[in-house]
């Protein structure tokens, strides 16, 4: 399993249409939570949306799961999430709390400078 860092850069017009865009943004929400398992979204706007999730496929397998949810000139990037994950938004937070445990590592790193 890895953590992986879905972002939609919606650049096509077609994307950010006003009278398709909200059942756009479902279609795309649906797609993605049923591809990663805890899921969390981390970023809505008119031209961009961010998940955090989790799969046991590569970060090629999950980007070819939902190439399919792209209009042209759109973007999509699947990143590997490694065990640091500097943020303040809640949601993303507490989603790293409680994936920490599936990043890979040679060797056990401290989560805190008192930890020993």
């Amino acid at each position: 399993m890895a953590r992986y860092l879905v972002l939609l850069h919606l650049a096509s017009p077609s994307s950010r249409e006003k009278t398709t865009a909200p059942a756009r943004f479902k279609l795309i929400h649906e797609t993605v939570t049923a591809s990663l398992q805890e899921c969390e979204t981390v970023l809505t706007s008119p031209a961009a949306l961010g998940f955090a999730g989790v799969s046991g496929k590569t970060a090629r397998e999950v980007w070819q799961t939902l190439k399919a949810l792209l209009a042209p000139q759109d973007n999509l990037s699947v990143i590997e999430l490694g065990r640091d994950i500097a943020t303040t938004h809640p949601g993303l937070q507490k989603w790293d709390s409680n994936t920490i445990f599936l990043t890979k590592t040679d060797k056990p790193q401290s989560r805190s400078p008192f930890d020993t």
